[in-house]
């Protein structure tokens, strides 16, 4: 698969610079710079350069499955290399990778569990957190994990485990001052213009069950239109498989609408979507102190959420955003 030129190659050599003189790092990139799918091959190549690429591999952490599965498909072509064999995915149920992968995609709660088994990680050279920003409980304790193991491993004269942290938000201070001041790097993105404001349509709803009502309504639809729409669902308990049919174009004739819920709002980029229409909803768990459980709130979206979702369509050319709030 032929690369684009993308804004994080114009810095590579100094954040692999960066890399070899400190053991954590921070990246603040906007979409598109390509921090998902380079920044794991520009380290790979510089560790077979140096002569560090036996130290162990290179995992990068997604906070959702589809995202970790989607971005080792596409490293994979990208390296023309079969998937499992130099890259590989692990997300719960699921694991694509053999004893020659060198760059694992996974899901931050499958290295957490890959850390109580091993508290040093030692079959990782670099843990790269990605999507830091959404602050996530397990990417919290993830990053608490990390640091310990990073001395830890310092104090047991093991080799050094590199960490670099990656946002699309600017809380670089926060996350340098927890990595003892570590260097920071900002890259800008690579997106084409969205008008916020025929191509195929990525829809923004709270969760199954409006996704599965909305789904149907189109379907109903259809008669009406002359190009027929190809709903698509995408949430987080569908299997790997069934997300991975948002990628795959629709029949001939149809219009694809991808229903999602925020799954769809980082590390992603859907082939042939140009309009982005976003509820400015988001359903997330929360805890209630005075009844000690879980709950699943609506809520709107914050400003860095909705930069995201607009961002969805600008990734390959001008597209447009309608922002659905009062």
């Amino acid at each position: 698969m032929a690369m684009l030129h993308l804004p994080i190659h114009d810095v590579q050599f100094q954040i692999m610079e960066a890399v070899l003189k400190n053991e954590s790092i921070v990246l603040i990139g906007e979409t598109g710079c390509g921090k998902s799918t380079q920044v794991p091959q520009v380290t790979f190549q510089f560790c077979l350069y140096v002569g560090l690429a036996k130290r162990g591999r290179i995992g990068i952490t997604q906070p959702r499955r589809l995202a970790a599965v989607s971005l080792a498909n596409r490293v994979s072509q990208e390296m023309n290399s079969p998937l499992g064999s130099t890259v590989g995915y692990h997300v719960r149920f699921e694991k694509e990778q053999s004893e020659h992968t060198k760059i694992t995609y996974l899901t931050d709660g499958i290295l957490l569990r890959e850390a109580i088994h091993d508290p040093l990680l030692k079959d990782y050279s670099t843990v790269i957190v990605d999507e830091a920003h959404e602050r996530s409980l397990h990417t919290d304790i993830l990053l608490n994990v990390l640091r310990l193991c990073q001395r830890q491993r310092k104090e047991s004269d093991l080799n050094p485990l590199q960490i670099i942290i990656m946002s699309a938000t600017l809380e670089a201070k926060l996350f340098s001052n927890y990595f003892n001041d570590a260097p920071v790097f900002v890259i800008k993105g690579r997106t084409f213009p969205v008008e916020v404001g025929e191509d195929h349509f990525l829809v923004f709803l709270t969760g199954r069950e409006e996704i599965e009502c909305a789904a149907k309504k189109l379907r109903e639809l259809n008669e009406h239109f002359s190009s027929p729409i190809y709903p698509v669902p995408l949430f987080a308990a569908m299997s790997s498989t069934a997300q991975l049919k948002a990628f795959e174009p629709p029949p001939e004739g149809h219009r694809k609408v991808v229903l999602a819920t925020n799954i769809a709002e980082t590390s992603l980029t859907i082939p042939g979507v140009r309009v982005v229409i976003d509820s400015g909803k988001v359903k997330t768990r929360s805890f209630t102190a005075a009844d000690r459980i879980d709950v699943l709130r609506v809520h709107d979206v914050s400003k860095a959420q909705a930069i995201q979702r607009a961002g969805r369509a600008g990734r390959e050319a001008p597209g447009k955003c309608y922002r659905l709030v009062v």
